[in-house]
């Protein structure tokens, strides 16, 4: 599998950043990973931090806990700039995995080339 085709999926289906791993772009693989983990942490952070006011709240009232409420609630949690990084981290890595290593490849390719025959 050439390493264009490799980084894009790698990037694509498992995490942004492991095609750049593939490639040995450590500096840039371990950015994208830490801006993924960044944005996945808002979100996580933001959905616990909703349901346990809900949850308090219900608690303090002597209601019991509607639990789809809290679901609902927590789906629309107010953090759309981490869905806008994941989505922007997703969109690079794919597109720039492939790009340096199509570079990549035809580094390869020029070096393996034999020389032309002089005419």
């Amino acid at each position: 599998m050439k390493r264009a085709t490799k980084a894009l999926w790698l990037n694509g289906l498992v995490m942004p950043g492991t095609g750049h791993l593939a490639l040995r772009c450590y500096r840039r693989a371990v950015l994208l990973m830490l801006l993924v983990v960044l944005g996945l942490w808002a979100i996580i952070s933001a959905a616990i931090d909703t349901a346990r006011t809900l949850i308090e709240h219900s608690l303090a009232s002597g209601q019991p806990v509607d639990l789809q409420q809290v679901m609902m609630a927590t789906q629309g949690s107010g953090v759309s700039w981490a869905y806008l990084l994941l989505l922007g981290c997703w969109v690079f890595s794919m597109v720039d995995g492939y790009r340096e290593g199509r570079r990549q490849d035809l580094r390869v390719l020029k070096r393996a080339a034999p020389p032309s025959a002089p005419r």
